[in-house]
């Protein structure tokens, strides 16, 4: 979590039954989700998730959205480890969640999840994409 956030909201997914379909039997992955919201600037909040992980041995896979989010961000640790930093729309945020985070905040989700399927097929091969520029500049205050 970026140093100096709020934790707004965690949800945590134990990994589920086995299912099988056409595609081959997997189990559901585990995860955990973490939205938090801090009054530093996505760009800022952005590049420090970004030295983090990359400390770590992760890898970018890519960068999509935008969605309920921004922007965000998918980082690989082997085939088994990702992790999501989405830069979070505040107004769905908001109402989704019943919650009323000030408009001077950057809301930012991370997902991390270990899977034996999720993402089997993707491997870091994109780095550049985690340093494309956020797809709006209005999405957090200035800093």
């Amino acid at each position: 979590v970026y140093p100096g956030a709020t934790v707004l909201n965690t949800v945590v997914n134990p990994e589920g039954p086995t299912t099988c379909s056409i595609d081959g039997c997997s189990a559901d992955q585990a995860n955990v989700d973490v939205w938090t919201a801090t009054t530093a600037s996505a760009a800022t909040v952005r590049d420090w998730y970004k030295a983090e992980v990359v400390a770590q041995g992760y890898g970018c896979v890519g960068s999509g959205g935008p969605d309920y989010a921004y922007q965000t961000d998918v980082y690989s640790l082997g085939s088994r480890e990702y992790l999501l930093v989405s830069y979070v729309n505040r107004d769905h945020y908001n109402v989704s969640f019943l919650q009323g985070v000030p408009a001077d905040r950057t809301i930012v989700e991370t997902q991390y999840s270990i899977s034996e399927t999720r993402y089997a097929r993707l491997a870091p091969r994109a780095p550049a994409m985690c340093s494309l520029p956020l797809r709006l500049q209005s999405l957090s205050p200035a800093g």
